[in-house]
């Protein structure tokens, strides 16, 4: 078994995007699986094609589980990141395939589309790879069509950190928890958002806060509510910012969303999409007996943001 790589250091280059398995007219390396992370187990899969003629991700369009189960899955970053992230990696070829057409492809089906229909001379997976109907190929099977067919493959044994292996699931529970530094350590960076800019009720602005607000989707990870140091990406730069994440107990809201206080920031960033990150759990959310002990509470949270980033 290949040595697996944990390094994303990859040649930046333009993403293509296809849904179908096409042959792209060369020969293809690549890495299979959701990666709805991104997560630094993620990275060691990636990792060991991108220095192949043509690196490709084999994924989904969505997650598997919504088509398996009546639970929503819950992202942990956004299809504008993810295409992003792996852009930056040096992935050339992304291919998101539509679960409904494939589902029923035997798993020796699967493994011929990707050397018939995309060209593919290696492989990569995790250690916990399935595919095929009813899931029923693994990591092994993999390995031994890859052998029949000349086809390299290589399977990546788990990512440890603390004594656990990495998981998208884990990162989950870190951040519901209110462990946004914890989670970046698995994530390889720091866990953050691009929703778009919503309108608000503006009273951050005559508390003296302006801020711009996000609507957290279902089936996004909801970070456990409370108030962040956090960081905004404005024109390219990443300015210190307040965030909270919840319903607004003392005002009230009727679903969930990040409030974000850009500090020393002042324009317009309606409908556009901003990227925020948080770093620091600063205190869980509580609900203040007037308007004037939140406007306090917020410059003390400011306050203690500035501190936060000082020792930085």
């Amino acid at each position: 078994m290949t040595r697996c790589h944990a390094s994303l250091k990859g040649k930046v280059t333009r993403l293509e995007i296809a849904r179908e398995l096409q042959y792209a007219g060369g020969p293809v390396w690549a890495a299979l699986g959701f990666f709805d992370g991104l997560h630094i187990g993620h990275a060691a899969v990636i990792g060991e094609i991108l220095q192949g003629p043509c690196p490709a991700v084999v994924t989904f369009g969505d997650a598997p589980k919504s088509h398996l189960s009546a639970a929503p899955p819950f992202y942990l970053c956004t299809e504008r990141q993810r295409r992003a992230l792996l852009e930056q990696m040096g992935i050339q070829r992304l291919i998101e395939l539509d679960f409904e057409k494939v589902r029923d492809w035997s798993a020796e089906e699967f493994f011929l589309r990707l050397v018939k229909d995309l060209g593919v001379q290696r492989l990569s997976c995790g250690y916990n790879f399935h595919f095929g109907r009813n899931g029923v190929g693994d990591a092994a099977l993999l390995q031994s069509l890859g052998g029949k067919h000349g086809v390299a493959v290589t399977v990546c044994p788990p990512v440890v950190a603390q004594g656990v292996p990495v998981s998208s699931t884990r990162i989950r529970e870190l951040l519901e928890k209110g462990d946004p530094e914890t989670a970046a350590q698995l994530l390889g960076r720091p866990f953050s958002f691009d929703f778009k800019v919503i309108g608000g009720d503006r009273r951050g602005r005559l508390l003296g806060a302006p801020t711009i607000n996000q609507a957290l989707p279902k089936n996004f990870v909801h970070p456990r509510f409370g108030v962040y140091a956090a960081r905004a990406r404005v024109n390219g730069s990443w300015l210190p910012a307040l965030t909270n994440v919840g319903i607004r107990p003392t005002v009230g809201a009727d679903y969930a969303r990040a409030e974000t206080y850009i500090l020393d920031f002042s324009g317009d960033l309606y409908g556009k999409n901003v990227e925020v990150r948080l770093d620091w759990f600063l205190r869980d959310e509580k609900k203040f007996s007037s308007v004037e002990a939140l406007k306090e509470g917020i410059f003390a949270d400011v306050e203690r943001v500035r501190a936060y980033y000082r020792k930085k």
